[in-house]
């Protein structure tokens, strides 16, 4: 068994992970903070100890702790130094760790973009469905009903997705294949529509997500992206798809598997291989 950090949360991003990571090594997976321990995706590294192994896990904004458990913090206190730091999930969590006088290596990716190895469903959708999914904190937000209103007054097809799907990657997975677009307000919604090959869009709602966009600006950095959100509720906003450069996200990807330190060479192979074979097919 692995002693893999996992959030009991309904939260996609969190919710899959002891499933996701299960299926990657293979293993059975407990959770135990008091022993040696990886923590892996999500903006958790409020949540570390100094018995944490760093494995693609990202701070939620610039002003955060390490340590501490404080989701809320802006005190940027360093309580505690992880045992050791095999990745993060972009380069900005890179620089809060130099900050601190941590090192940290140059090895960046939020794990789940391998996320095809485990579900490797896709769809090309050539209608103008959009697919809105709302940070959880944004689903009864105005501008999220607004924008709603106005897509589909030009004729745009408007479908919510729900993040907050815990364990459920079919679900998620499929509502965002039956889309030709997807805009979010949830950072792991944006992580899903790129990685599907959707036409993907990072939008704010409100001020109510942590970190003023920081988490993003780390993932974005972390597969070569530059970009800048524009806050628009109707149509206009679709002239502001993120442009993915997919070479770099793949290289991106195999270069996290054969990162992760709870498998042997053939499983990395094999996942290597599937990863690949899945943006080939398409």
């Amino acid at each position: 068994m692995l002693n893999i950090f996992t959030l009991n949360s309904n939260n996609f991003g969190d919710g899959i992970n002891k499933l996701f990571w299960e299926y990657i090594t293979q293993n059975k997976i407990y959770n135990n903070k008091s022993q040696l321990h990886y923590i892996t995706t999500g903006s958790i590294m409020c949540l570390t100890n100094n018995k944490s192994i760093i494995f693609g896990t990202g701070f939620i904004a610039n002003n955060a702790d390490l340590g501490g458990n404080n989701f809320h913090s802006t005190s940027s206190i360093k309580h505690h130094i992880p045992h050791k730091i095999i990745a993060v999930r972009g380069p900005l969590s890179r620089q809060k760790m130099l900050d601190f006088g941590i090192k940290c290596p140059e090895n960046y990716g939020d794990p789940l973009i391998l996320i095809p190895c485990l579900n490797n469903s896709y769809v090309n959708i050539q209608d103008n469905i959009i697919g809105i999914i709302p940070h959880y904190i944004d689903k009864n937000n105005g501008n999220y009903k607004l924008l709603k209103t106005n897509l589909e007054k030009k004729g745009y097809i408007v479908k919510f997705i729900d993040i907050e799907v815990g364990t459920n990657h079919k679900k998620i997975i499929d509502e965002i294949n039956n889309c030709k677009y997807i805009i979010s307000s949830s950072l792991h919604g944006v992580i899903m529509g790129i990685v599907y090959k959707k036409k993907t869009i990072y939008v704010e709602f409100s001020d109510k997500v942590i970190g003023n966009g920081f988490k993003f600006e780390d993932f974005f950095k972390s597969i070569n992206i530059t970009y800048k959100n524009i806050n628009k509720y109707d149509i206009g906003i679709l002239d502001n798809i993120i442009n993915v450069n997919y070479e770099y996200l793949i290289k991106t990807g195999i270069k996290l598997i054969s990162l992760i330190p709870f498998i042997s060479s053939e499983r990395k192979t094999e996942l290597t291989i599937k990863y690949k074979k899945f943006y080939n097919d398409m």
